[in-house]
């Protein structure tokens, strides 16, 4: 059993997913993880010589191959006390081949009035 940050659980034998109350999904998640795998595997098809490659759609990103960096593919995360844009980063990830996704409340939020 995997716990998560938001106090569910997930459980890979019987992929089963612990949900308390108030903890809520939001369904876009998926599809935006399948719609950046699905254009890794695309830019991969179009340009079958590169190395490495990362897509980022805004908040998801995937990466795969050899990153420019001898550290892996540099990610920075936005920093949530500092939501304006061109922010220094909060945290800045390395990663190999992996996906990224990030949401919260931020200046881009539509806000009705």
């Amino acid at each position: 059993m995997l716990r998560v940050a938001s106090g569910g659980r997930l459980d890979p034998a019987s992929r089963t997913i612990e949900r308390p109350d108030g903890l809520f999904f939001a369904p876009d998640a998926l599809a935006k993880g399948s719609i950046v795998d699905k254009a890794l595997a695309a830019a991969r098809r179009a340009a079958p010589s590169l190395a490495g490659l990362m897509i980022d759609i805004g908040g998801e990103l995937r990466c795969w191959g050899k990153a420019p960096h001898t550290a892996g593919w540099l990610v920075g995360v936005a920093d949530p006390d500092r939501p304006h844009d061109n922010a220094a980063p909060g945290t800045m990830l390395s990663l190999g081949n992996k996906a990224v996704a990030t949401s919260g409340r931020g200046p881009r939020d539509r806000a009705i009035t």
